[in-house]
């Protein structure tokens, strides 16, 4: 046994050891790499998640609505609640305006 430990040369033992810790190298390079991508993915789909839960969707329903606008204008228009939301009108009530003479 003692023969031919001493035969292997260093050179081969180097050549054999490298190949081992380049394994170890590309394991630890190709799991960092996989963390990295995990997290930017998670971080995209909170982000996804946060946009769609800030811009609710509007109901295409519409009817008649008294409304008030930003110039305390009061009229009659064919809405619904959330896009005279987006309109930056405040609904009164259902149905047409009525005014008092």
């Amino acid at each position: 046994m003692e023969h031919t430990a001493a035969a292997v040369s260093h050179c081969y033992a180097v050549s054999v050891a490298k190949p081992k810790m380049e394994g170890v190298m590309n394991f630890l390079v190709a799991r960092a790499f996989l963390i990295v991508t995990a997290a930017i993915a998670m971080v995209g789909a909170v982000s996804a998640l946060a946009e769609a839960s800030a811009a609710p969707i509007c109901p295409q329903f519409v009817t008649k609505y008294c409304v008030h606008d930003s110039h305390h204008l009061i009229f009659t228009a064919e809405t619904n609640p959330c896009f005279a939301r987006e309109r930056h009108w405040t609904v009164i009530y259902q149905g047409q305006c009525r005014f008092r003479h």
